[in-house]
């Protein structure tokens, strides 16, 4: 309870702060305002232009320094995106890297965890048919194997079998 209530006394005390801050702020930028508003029209005077050549000038000298401020910002903002980028790109190998590893270690570990991954990869249709695939490519390429060495033996074998006929039909 009194946990409750000392975290209401304390944002209390902190909304009364900020609120005379702002009141505060608001206050001194309306009378700072109003002050250069009268100072400027005390010390100042406002003289005509003589002619609209120093206005199309002023007005020139302008664009092209709002221009060039702008290109400046954007110049900025584009090597601010491409080391953001660059950043980002190796932060994202960093945290691949990182999460194959505990992947691999997951598997290792003897606790369930890859025959559940195991199981839950093999819910995807395009999984399943692709190692379908390579096991079906690794029996075919097995089984021509064996089926080579068994021909190889089957010859030899019926040469032998027809080098023994032929000396037991000799020794008749």
């Amino acid at each position: 309870m009194n946990s409750t209530r000392s975290q209401k006394n304390h944002t209390k005390r902190w909304c009364e702060r900020e609120t005379q801050g702002l009141i505060g702020g608001v206050l001194g930028g309306g009378v700072g305002g109003f002050l250069t508003v009268i100072a400027l029209n005390h010390f100042s005077s406002v003289t005509p232009v003589p002619d609209m050549a120093n206005a199309v000038a002023v007005a020139n000298t302008y664009i092209v320094y709002t221009t060039f401020l702008i290109t400046v910002v954007a110049v900025g903002l584009a090597f601010g995106g491409i080391i953001f980028t660059r950043q980002f790109s190796m932060d994202k190998q960093a945290h691949v890297a990182h999460a194959y590893d505990a992947l691999v270690a997951e598997i290792e570990a003897s606790n369930g965890k890859a025959v559940q991954i195991i199981e839950e990869v093999m819910k995807n249709p395009d999984v399943v048919q692709h190692f379908d695939e390579r096991v079906t490519e690794k029996l075919r390429e097995v089984l021509g194997a064996r089926l080579t060495t068994t021909t190889q033996e089957e010859a030899r074998a019926r040469s032998e079998k027809d080098a023994i006929t032929s000396i037991v039909n000799d020794l008749r």
